[in-house]
């Protein structure tokens, strides 16, 4: 399970070490004040999204939808998808509704 590994990386490097993902290195970081003073008071540095260069040659560098983009594309698409799931009833307590209109 993947989670044992991090574990186990967490043990042996301590809580804050690198993992490479191809040729991108990743930092993780693995205690939750550490994990919270970082992206509290430097969040905007750590906003970006993954670029795995391999999937985006595979993928054509097409970078649209909520999986894929970042920054204020993002906000806008994911601003929009939920105004239409809160359109369709995300969010809303249908059983709620029933059972007021049975009463």
């Amino acid at each position: 399970m993947p989670e044992q590994c991090f574990l186990r990386w967490r043990r042996k490097y301590g809580n804050i070490f690198t993992i490479w993902l191809g040729e991108q290195p990743t930092v993780c970081v693995a205690e939750y004040n550490k994990i919270i003073e970082t992206f509290q008071k430097d969040g905007e540095t750590y906003s970006g999204r993954f670029r795995f260069e391999e999937f985006n040659k595979l993928i054509k560098g097409i970078s649209y939808g909520l999986v894929m983009t970042d920054g204020e594309l993002w906000r806008g698409q994911r601003r929009f998808a939920l105004q239409i799931f809160r359109d369709f009833g995300l969010g809303k307590n249908l059983m709620q509704d029933k059972v007021i209109i049975k009463i």
